[in-house]
């Protein structure tokens, strides 16, 4: 636990830490919860539930002298704890691997605008029901060092917490302990670490708007049906990632619907099979007093048709490099190109202003 504030908030903290400790811990990405009390009763509270990142809207001029817009992000909704592990108070004292298991609906959406003439602005929507299991290794850890600037700000965190606590102020303390997993801070003594995660999911998807395949621009309208399945692989919960890294692997089948354009390569029945591979990093560069300052966040995907003439692998890049200064706008940059499931994507460099939310 880091230092609590001077004077009532101590006292309140302490009351938190055990009173509120299952709430905090639900909130957390790094919450660990829910096996076997010591009497070896059922006690399912809670788990390690996956943080794919915001939905971030980035506005500003292009490289091409235009203006342009991306809104990409992921969303994932828990509609069911299966299993999981015990809170940190009652974990086992000894070295061991603890597992969880848990449902998901995830939402994630992936669109661009620009003002550029016959710009090839188009979204694309999907959404997964997962399950996904887990384990994590389980031995106690040290409490964190913090650096002086570090623990001033983990404290004003610390009051606002207790604070929104006595307040019975359940918004407040979930921006109080989201903040707090940003800055670093280490409410709770967490013996939970080195985690791996493995989902499987089914996937409905949709790309509307204009994108353009073999240099001729199409108006799409097409539904893509398939499952895959995903590791998470975070292992060290740290406070370097901003979400959980993960690489995956699904099947599509896409169809046209009616206003769709593009037209179908012959010999191909417009199945494909696409990997996927995700990573965003809170960078160790201060800037204004900010420590981890810079979030890098790079999308990967590569995908081919499973027959057909041409079954070459296409690539598809989402590059993002936020700075974070505080306020609800910060300055970034953010380079989106390539091919994606028989699709080109604009070239498309905004340097411009990023806004997070959900």
């Amino acid at each position: 636990m880091t230092r609590a504030a001077k004077g009532t908030a101590t006292s309140a903290h302490e009351r938190y830490a055990t009173a509120g400790s299952a709430l905090l811990l639900a909130v957390l990405p790094m919450a660990a919860l829910g096996a076997e009390d010591s009497d070896g009763s059922a006690s399912p509270l809670g788990t390690h539930e996956y943080d794919l990142g915001p939905f971030r809207l980035i506005f500003g001029p292009q490289s091409d002298g235009y203006v342009g817009a991306t809104l990409k992000g992921d969303k994932a909704f828990l509609f069911s704890k299966f299993s999981g592990m015990p809170p940190p108070e009652k974990a086992p004292t000894a070295n061991s691997t603890a597992w969880f298991s848990y449902g998901n609906i995830d939402l994630a959406l992936d669109s661009a605008w620009s003002s550029a003439p016959a710009a090839a602005n188009n979204a694309t929507i999907s959404l997964k029901p997962t399950v996904t299991f887990g384990a994590v290794r389980v031995s106690p850890k040290a409490p964190r060092q913090l650096t002086q600037d570090q623990q001033a700000v983990c404290d004003q965190l610390n009051d606002d917490m207790t604070k929104a606590f006595d307040a019975h102020d359940t918004d407040g303390q979930h921006k109080a302990i989201h903040a707090a997993v940003k800055a670093g801070c280490k409410y709770l003594e967490d013996p939970y670490h080195d985690i791996v995660a493995f989902s499987v999911y089914p996937t409905f998807e949709y790309r509307f708007g204009h994108i353009t395949q073999n240099g001729q621009q199409y108006q799409a309208s097409q539904a893509l049906i398939g499952g895959g399945a995903r590791v998470f692989f975070p292992w060290q919960l740290n406070g370097w990632w901003a979400s959980w890294p993960f690489v995956s692997a699904t099947y599509y089948h896409a169809k046209d619907n009616s206003g769709s354009t593009i037209p179908v390569p012959a010999g191909i029945r417009s199945d494909y099979f696409a990997a996927q591979g995700k990573v965003d990093v809170l960078l160790p560069v201060t800037l204004g007093g900010h420590s981890k300052a810079l979030q890098l966040s790079v999308d990967l995907t590569a995908s081919k048709a499973t027959t057909g003439a041409d079954e070459t692998w296409q690539y598809m890049q989402n590059i993002q490099l936020l700075v974070n200064l505080g306020g609800t706008w910060k300055p970034a940059i953010t380079y989106r190109q390539g091919q994606d499931r028989g699709l080109t994507y604009d070239k498309q460099v905004i340097f411009g202003l990023a806004a997070e939310f959900l």
